[in-house]
């Protein structure tokens, strides 16, 4: 049998209540009050939403600088099939504007054919949605690329920006200059937080591939990449010292001429693959980049980059030549690198000097050792020292009166800066090439100094 309480309990517990009651009310009538009279509720809470936000926490890297537009003169002229408008200075023509406009339409109709797109909208900052390219007076530069600002209203980050182009370019040096500019800008919209040295050697590749010239100024283009011993992309720190990265697209050539016989599509891939969203934070996320899209690629089709690095080193010298070894490296152009030594078979042996300057990352350093008229399985010797903290890629590679590779050999990339390779010519070999490589001991990024460039010494001998 259960019993009641008494009345002055029943009393106690409704008055409770009622308290309890007026406290709630009191707190959801005036929260602001009630969380001032607790002290550090406030930050309390922010820490609570905060911890429960994603957040992301590899590699960030700053927006592209904004620059201002150049001021308006009043003269230009709109496509009429593409959404592209070409400013130019007072003094300019109708029909020099309608000349340059008439490059940049069949630059944006290739590389949309091609699968890469087109520049992201700019909202109307040049007086229209159109994609703007500005004539003006930039002396040797060629052109400019700059940014708008990042937009808002793609999911993925972009960019949106103009080219200015120099105004007395003309003939081939125009055509390029303003293709490479229009391609470049392309590059800004997918992904504003890849280095501006993948934008510029990418924009000179895809010059090429559309006009035949490599690049804006082609000439001191192919000059830099005869420096075989530069990096294949230049980091942050050496593009802000004024490096050229346009002779960089080499590498990109050699690399999509590799992976897909050179047209275009493997570096185009590469680049779809570094598209992402910065949901939270200033910075711009800076991973993946190309340079972990390209190494993972390859490793899904059981390749490892330096295996690649290494026979690129080859195709290099090869490039251009019938015994290139594909159809694309073919049809790059032919550039003689600068030589760390040339020395007749007669003369061995040779002790060539310390490389000068040294080898960046995935730089090559090259030697030619001729032997016309070398008996079949003559003996050749080769010895390398190189500096510590890297990895060095030795090989050597007999060559006939062609170019053809007759055969190969290498020592595989390792930390131990020293090598040895022994080979007996076979028959008709012409010329001996060696090449060592910087293979650095890191997988590299363009957004952070590459501090890692070191020299070496060869000895060879019969």
């Amino acid at each position: 049998m259960k019993v009641a309480p008494p009345v002055s309990t029943q009393r106690h517990r409704i008055t409770v209540k009622i308290a309890l009651f007026a406290v709630l009310l009191s707190f959801f009538a005036s929260p602001g009050r009630v969380f001032a009279q607790i002290q550090g509720v406030d930050e309390w809470a922010e820490a609570l939403v905060l911890g429960l936000t994603p957040h992301w926490a590899g590699q960030r890297v700053p927006h592209p600088v904004v620059v201002s537009r150049p001021a308006e003169s009043g003269a230009y002229t709109s496509s009429t099939f593409e959404s592209i408008r070409v400013h130019g200075l007072a003094d300019s023509s109708e029909a020099d504007l309608r000349d340059v406009l008439a490059i940049v339409e069949q630059s944006a109709i290739a590389l949309r054919a091609e699968g890469w797109g087109v520049p992201a909208e700019d909202g109307g900052l040049g007086g229209s949605t159109e994609f703007d390219l500005y004539l003006a007076d930039l002396g040797d530069q060629g052109y400019q690329i700059n940014s708008d600002g990042t937009l808002l209203w793609p999911h993925l980050d972009s960019d949106s920006g103009f080219a200015i182009v120099e105004r007395s370019l003309a003939g081939r040096d125009l055509v390029a200059c303003v293709t490479a500019a229009y391609a470049e800008s392309v590059m800004l919209g997918l992904d504003p937080a890849e280095a501006p040295a993948w934008r510029r050697a990418t924009a000179a590749y895809l010059t090429y591939q559309l006009t035949g010239s490599f690049g804006c100024h082609e000439e001191e283009v192919l000059a830099g990449v005869a420096r075989a011993y530069e990096s294949a992309i230049p980091d942050v720190v050496r593009v802000a010292e004024g490096r050229d990265a346009a002779p960089a697209g080499y590498f990109i050539g050699l690399l999509d001429a590799q992976q897909r016989n050179g047209d275009g599509s493997f570096i185009r891939d590469m680049w779809q693959l570094t598209r992402q969203r910065t949901w939270e934070g200033s910075d711009l996320r800076g991973s993946p980049d190309l340079w972990m899209a390209i190494e993972t690629t390859l490793g899904f089709n059981e390749h490892k980059l330096p295996e690649i690095i290494e026979q690129l080193s080859v195709a290099r010298y090869l490039a251009g030549t019938t015994g290139a070894p594909t159809l694309g490296d073919r049809a790059l152009p032919h550039v003689e690198p600068i030589w760390i030594g040339n020395v007749q078979f007669a003369d061995l042996p040779e002790h060539f000097p310390v490389a000068n300057p040294p080898i960046e990352t995935y730089g090559q350093g090259f030697a030619l050792v001729h032997t016309p008229n070398v008996p079949a399985n003559t003996r050749l010797r080769v010895w390398m020292h190189g500096e510590f903290r890297v990895e060095w890629d030795l090989i050597v590679v007999p060559l006939d009166r062609n170019k053809h590779e007759i055969t190969r050999i290498a020592a595989p990339p390792r930390r131990t800066p020293r090598s040895y390779l022994e080979v007996l010519l076979p028959a008709n070999t012409d010329r001996v090439l060696i090449a060592v490589t910087n293979m650095s001991h890191r997988l590299p990024d363009a957004d952070i100094p590459d501090e890692n460039a070191r020299s070496f010494e060869l000895i060879v001998d019969r």
